[in-house]
């Protein structure tokens, strides 16, 4: 700094400007004052001003730095506690979805299981129950105890398959319901009696519409001393014989000579059976349409139900 125009005297040596600085020129010293020759060397002592201005401005600054800083510093705790809530919220809708979704399924493997599963057993289960019962009683049905007669089975006479069966409201039954076939063709042989059978299944299946021939039992008689059981409904189906009787009883059809001893015998037989097997009460009541004649009801009577403790009736 070229200072050789700077004053040296008292009263001259209060300030010295500095661009960006401000000092205050405290002591002046001169050397070498007695070498005129030599270079004049001067010391200056500087003390920097305070810039009262810049100070206040500062001061003033400085509170609203700090409310700046504090502020910033705010909104950013601020921002950052939203941005946590807002990953809490993303989470739990995240959580909520997902146990939706899980519900969901459950729920559709609990219809997928109960549907094809449960159900479809519970299914099988009912229709083996059923058939068991089914089972069961065709078992009954066609189980003949010691001392039965022979009975045909619709098979053995080529029935026709039935369309539906109901079992008897009451078992054992009560009631012996009998009725003689007379419109029948003359008997002459066994394929007689089948032919005269047939032709009434047919008549009652398709001209009447019943389910099956109507008679729980036929007996068909030939050549005056040949006598066979055909099975019709059976021992525990209902029958078609006698309204207001179909449920608690069993009805038999006569066909053929139904006078004779042999007769007679078989019809007996076969009442027998009926209450060995406890399908028919010991004390059962018979019944005959009045078109049956009286003096085959005194025969059968006096040669079939009074040995078997049961009770006539018209």
């Amino acid at each position: 700094m070229d200072i050789q125009s700077l004053s040296t005297r008292p009263d001259e040596k209060e300030i010295l400007i500095i661009p960006f600085s401000v000092f205050k020129v405290m002591k002046i010293k001169r050397n070498y004052l007695d070498d005129s020759t030599a270079s004049i060397s001067i010391e200056i002592e500087l003390e920097e001003c305070e810039d009262v201005i810049d100070d206040k401005k500062v001061s003033e600054s400085e509170p609203t730095s700090r409310s700046l800083s504090l502020s910033s510093s705010d909104n950013d705790i601020k921002e950052i506690e939203h941005y946590v809530k807002f990953k809490q919220r993303k989470y739990l809708l995240y959580g909520i979805v997902g146990i939706l979704t899980l519900a969901a399924l459950l729920a559709l493997t609990f219809i997928f299981i109960f549907t094809f599963v449960v159900k479809k057993s519970s299914t099988k289960n009912t229709i083996n129950k059923t058939t068991t019962a089914s089972e069961t009683n065709e078992i009954f049905d066609y189980y003949l105890p010691s001392g039965c007669p022979n009975i045909l089975n619709q098979s053995n006479w080529n029935a026709r398959p039935y369309l539906f069966r109901e079992n008897l409201t009451t078992f054992p039954v009560t009631h012996i319901v009998i009725r003689q076939l007379g419109d029948s063709e003359p008997i002459l042989n066994q394929q007689d009696c089948i032919r005269n059978i047939k032709d009434l299944q047919d008549f009652q299946m398709d001209k009447l519409g019943w389910a099956d021939i109507g008679f729980n039992f036929l007996i068909c008689n030939y050549n005056d001393d040949q006598q066979q059981i055909y099975r019709g409904r059976g021992w525990i189906n209902r029958g078609a014989h006698c309204r207001g009787y179909n449920y608690n009883s069993l009805g038999i059809g006569n066909i053929g000579n139904y006078a004779t001893r042999k007769s007679l015998s078989t019809f007996k037989s076969l009442i027998k059976c009926g209450i060995t097997k406890n399908a028919i009460v010991q004390n059962f009541i018979l019944n005959v349409f009045d078109d049956l004649q009286t003096a085959l009801i005194n025969k059968i009577f006096e040669a079939a139900f009074i040995s078997l403790q049961g009770s006539y009736g018209i």
